[in-house]
């Protein structure tokens, strides 16, 4: 596993908690974020276990048709309606099934306890030195970022260590 091989957001993704939105790189361990049951659907609450961070020189950036956006990874999960789990481009390491992340495609989004749909209009990638963050989020594996329901890369149960990734945990 080398230092990119972490998915995850930049360091302003909103992270949904209980007390209201929180940039991804000020949440710490014991933070308690939202976490989304997808076979009960509905939220609930996980506590952070761990954190980690890694550097990419690119990332995607997806615009929702209500002018909001995700900058991740380009092999972040998202979750999709009527697809599950998809990505712009898989990565292996993770073991998840991924289809392909694409314009047209719905995600879930919940605000202040309301669900909604939002639709990808646009996907850019960008270029440069990015620092990345990703938490983790309870049993269920997924966080809300910036609204979006997205997957944590199993976190909690990774267990590698290597020069240029940070890995705490509780």
């Amino acid at each position: 596993m080398t230092k990119n091989e972490i998915i995850c957001f930049k360091g302003n993704t909103l992270v949904g908690t209980p007390n209201g939105p929180v940039k991804i790189n000020n949440i710490n361990l014991g933070d308690v974020v939202y976490s989304y049951d997808l076979e009960l659907n509905s939220l609930e609450k996980a506590i952070v276990r761990k954190i980690a961070n890694s550097y990419h020189n690119k990332i995607v950036k997806v615009i929702f048709n209500d002018k909001s956006f995700l900058e991740m990874t380009i092999d972040h999960p998202v979750w999709v309606v009527g697809k599950g789990w998809s990505a712009i481009e898989s990565n292996e390491f993770y073991k998840l099934k991924l289809k392909t992340l694409s314009i047209g495609d719905k995600c879930i989004s919940i605000n202040n306890n309301i669900i909604c749909l939002k639709e990808i209009i646009d996907i850019q990638c960008l270029f440069g030195d990015f620092k990345m963050f990703i938490i983790s989020g309870g049993i269920h594996n997924i966080i809300m970022a910036n609204d979006i329901l997205v997957h944590d890369e199993n976190l909690v149960k990774l267990e590698l260590i290597e020069e240029g990734i940070i890995y705490n945990e509780i």
